[in-house]
């Protein structure tokens, strides 16, 4: 909002001065409260921000979890009613994490939670040759089936 020089030149203004209404008449750009909010951050000590945790993409804790792990926090949070905070620190996922898998779930269900790794196809492999007569036995069967929802069609008519 205030670049650092306008602070900088409404913070030495105010030094000179002292009254916090001749700098915001004389320089028009601060508040009134920006002003003495200012005063009050220049006098204190720094904040130090508090260090997070750094997950690794380790076996142990995967960057994607699996679709298993998604499943069972979801039900523990919101079918057994436990604290998404406490599980959320459990598992070392963040709530916003499992707000997300839930949100997913609700919406597409399981699939939606899969990784590629969780995907189960695999690699395609050449399937059995079908002999004929089997060809033929489902043709048969095809042909039956039609011939039923035919029959059923036309009870339906009358």
């Amino acid at each position: 909002m205030y670049s650092k020089y306008q602070r900088k030149r409404a913070l030495q203004f105010y030094e000179q001065c002292k009254s916090v209404s001749k700098v915001v008449q004389k320089l028009e750009y601060p508040t009134r409260q920006r002003l003495y909010d200012w005063i009050a951050e220049r006098n204190s000590p720094p904040k130090s921000k508090i260090p997070r945790k750094r997950f690794h993409n380790t076996p142990e804790h995967p960057r994607h979890p699996p679709l298993q792990l998604k499943l069972e926090t979801i039900h523990r949070c919101f079918e057994l009613g436990e604290s998404v905070q406490l599980v959320s620190e459990e598992i070392g996922y963040s709530r916003s994490s499992i707000y997300t898998w839930r949100k997913k779930y609700i919406l597409k269900g399981a699939v939606a939670l899969m990784n590629y790794d969780d995907d189960p196809r695999g690699e395609l492999t050449e399937g059995e040759q079908s002999s004929s007569k089997e060809i033929e036995r489902l043709k048969s069967q095809m042909q039956d089936m039609q011939l039923e929802i035919d029959i059923l069609k036309e009870t339906l008519d009358v």
